[in-house]
């Protein structure tokens, strides 16, 4: 009985090791994707629109993984990412237009 209830609790620990691990993961990820974000903005601002849809890229795959996937708080930023290629392809069009 001893040996059963001692391996209940290394069970436990493992599984409480595994879910402190993943979230560690989805706060990296969070964290990326926000630095993301403001390389983002700056890239924007300082019409590098290139740069901007290179990050963009990066932000997507960044929302595609595991970690981030089924996150709650990041569910509006594909169309703000969308709002944002928009914005880089119709001002990179006007300059070509100008050329």
């Amino acid at each position: 009985a001893r040996m059963a209830h001692a391996a209940g609790g290394v069970v436990a620990l493992h599984r409480k090791r595994r879910n402190l691990v993943d979230l560690g993961d989805r706060f990296t990820a969070l964290a990326a994707v926000n630095e993301m974000q403001s390389d983002l903005a700056l890239l924007v601002e300082s019409q590098d629109y290139p740069g901007a849809l290179d990050v963009v890229d990066d932000v997507r795959r960044a929302l595609a993984s595991p970690a981030l996937r089924s996150l709650h708080c990041l569910r509006r930023l594909p169309d703000r990412l969308a709002a944002t290629v928009l914005e880089c392809n119709s001002v990179m069009a006007g300059d070509f237009v100008r050329a």
